[in-house]
């Protein structure tokens, strides 16, 4: 990964932290082998959840309050792995990939379930989340 990269999602981390942003970060099952398979149901109101397989899926990892996850840095195992995602926020939930820049994939509206079909080329190729109006 790029040096360039990790500093400058580094100093945005810090930069919310010294902001006071309400920010809230979990994953379900992620460290556990024998973790049970999460379905769309185990997404909390107020957040939203990016799931590994289509359908409200395997593993998930939730985000809230006005953020951006960097995932190959928050969590490298999300990276290039989400394959549905339900938006319980108010705000737009866009989905980004990096390639040199971060490119936007995919928006889930407010309210909105998102999930993969096989002509999708949005399938594993998320690397960042942003929630609540943030943006790289």
């Amino acid at each position: 990964m790029n040096e360039r990269v990790k500093r400058g999602s580094i100093r945005a981390a810090a930069v919310a932290a010294a902001l006071g942003a309400a920010v809230s970060v979990s994953v379900a099952g992620a460290d556990s082998a024998s973790a049970t398979v999460s379905a769309w149901s185990d997404c909390p109101a107020n957040t939203a959840c990016g799931f590994a397989d289509a359908g409200g899926g395997g593993i998930h990892i939730e985000a809230g309050g006005s953020q951006c996850l960097v995932l190959f840095n928050t969590n490298p195992r999300f990276s290039d792995l989400i394959s549905s995602a339900w938006n319980r926020t108010g705000s737009a939930m866009v989905m980004y990939n990096w390639t040199t820049v971060w490119e936007p994939v995919k928006t889930v509206n407010p309210g909105e379930q998102w999930s993969v079909g096989w002509w999708d080329p949005a399938n594993d190729m998320i690397d960042m989340i942003c929630v609540g109006g943030a943006r790289p």
